[in-house]
């Protein structure tokens, strides 16, 4: 009888421990470990480049024991700045069937700015046979796009990516995915204007940089170089000795900007435009360089255009702008119709527009105007107001002249010219001064002899 009851109770004890034995094989073959990935409850599935949105993944457990060192190696997708990178630190909790979350194990790294996600020495929580409720983890990671130049970006989790061990080595099954759209931003406008657009030598004008951003989010890290209009490899101007640097924003707070005195280009660096806002950059400018009588209908150069978000800008608009001389020259006859023989006075105006004095004005002019028949010059001493002037027997010489600030100076020539044989007029014109003096410009003025 007590044989008959070991016997059965030995057999009960096979069955049970066949059972058990069976049911952990079947975990075993199946794999305890699952991972899906969505979007964060309330998270946006579309986001322009900067804006945030969060991935959560989650990993279970199917088997009724603990799965240690659980750990993965993941990659958000595409490269950057065209892809996504992490925002901010991810929180990663482990749930019990039946328990509150607690903090996750093991190591978790995202680094903000990273595309980079691992984790090692994870535990994920048994399944609970009771209550067919599986152990699970869940990790919740903020992410952003680096650029809107790809439309749409997959988050990919690859079958075995993600490993652990419950007495056998596991690993997920079947590959899972989640998307993001990327919304498309429009490029930023810059727009340059220099006021006053016309300014001579020494005189000071405002280059105004406007950069306008049509976007409802910032953009941020804003550079360019803005290079000042040479000629002959010199610059036309330079950055003033008092620039009076300064940045205003229709919205938002305006970023830091500085310009460097007497340089031929000024810089920006790291500014953040506001949503739906632009900025303006001002600083003032020296004329220092011409090469010839006036410089007209120039433009800086814009180069070197980036952006955070590699969106780069429309093609930058420019207003032209001219650097004149501070001197002028004009001329005036005393008569402008002359007869043969009779005596005539030029009187040269040498003026200066700017606010320090001009030295060392010096020139020749050998005649007064060619073509003119026994012309002679017969002053010997200048009735004007210029230093330095000497008479020749047709012309005459200015050497070391000072014209004073916002002022001028006059020479004055008389003179006689021979007969006109003919029956009609003939005009001599006075020119070429400007030509004479460096940086001048000059006015061409004309007499008439009359026929004798």
């Amino acid at each position: 009888m007590h044989e008959k009851i070991n016997n059965c109770l030995m057999k009960s004890f096979i069955r049970l421990f066949v059972i058990l034995l069976l049911s952990l094989v079947s975990y075993s073959a199946m794999g305890a470990i699952t991972a899906s990935v969505s979007l964060d409850s309330g998270a946006p599935g579309s986001i322009y480049p900067t804006q945030e949105t969060r991935f959560e993944l989650t990993i279970s457990n199917t088997a009724p024991v603990q799965v240690s060192g659980l750990g993965f190696n993941l990659t958000l997708p595409g490269t950057l700045p065209a892809g996504l990178k992490v925002n901010g630190t991810p929180s990663y909790t482990c749930t019990t069937p039946g328990l509150s979350a607690s903090a996750g194990s093991g190591t978790l790294t995202a680094s903000v700015g990273s595309q980079s996600i691992s984790l090692t020495g994870g535990i994920i929580p048994a399944h609970d046979n009771a209550t067919s409720v599986d152990g699970y983890c869940t990790i919740v990671i903020p992410v952003t796009a680096g650029s809107s130049s790809v439309a749409s970006l997959t988050f990919n989790i690859a079958s075995n990516a993600i490993s652990g061990n419950d007495g056998t080595a596991q690993s997920n099954s079947g590959a899972v995915s989640q998307s993001l759209n990327i919304l498309t931003l429009s490029k930023y406008s810059i727009a340059e204007t220099t006021s006053p657009s016309s300014f001579h030598i020494g005189s000071d004008s405002t280059v105004s940089i406007r950069v306008t951003n049509p976007n409802t989010i910032a953009i941020t890290g804003v550079g360019l170089k803005d290079t000042i209009a040479t000629l002959t490899s010199t610059p036309i101007a330079l950055v003033s000795a008092n620039p009076n640097s300064s940045v205003s924003c229709t919205s938002g707070t305006p970023p830091s900007f500085s310009v460097v005195s007497g340089a031929s280009f000024v810089t920006i660096a790291g500014a953040s435009i506001p949503a739906s806002s632009s900025c303006t950059f001002s600083f003032k400018v020296t004329g220092s360089y011409i090469g010839s009588a006036v410089t007209r209908n120039q433009v800086n150069s814009i180069s070197n255009v980036v952006d955070d978000l590699s969106l780069g800008s429309n093609t930058p608009t420019y207003s032209t702008y001219t650097v004149t001389s501070p001197l002028s020259v004009s001329a005036a006859y005393q008569s402008n119709s002359m007869i043969a023989g009779a005596s005539n006075t030029l009187t040269l105006t040498l003026s200066n527009a700017s606010a320090t004095a001009i030295s060392n004005v010096s020139f020749i002019k050998s005649s007064l105007f060619s073509g003119a028949s026994g012309l002679s010059v017969t002053s010997t001493s200048n009735s004007g107001t210029c230093a330095g002037v000497s008479y020749t027997a047709t012309g005459f010489e200015v050497s070391g002249a000072t014209i004073p600030a916002s002022s001028n100076c006059t020479i004055v020539i008389a003179f006689t010219v021979g007969n006109n044989t003919g029956t009609s007029s003939n005009n001599y014109a006075f020119s070429g001064v400007a030509g004479s003096i460096s940086n001048a410009q000059g006015i061409i003025t004309t007499a008439t002899l009359l026929p004798h």
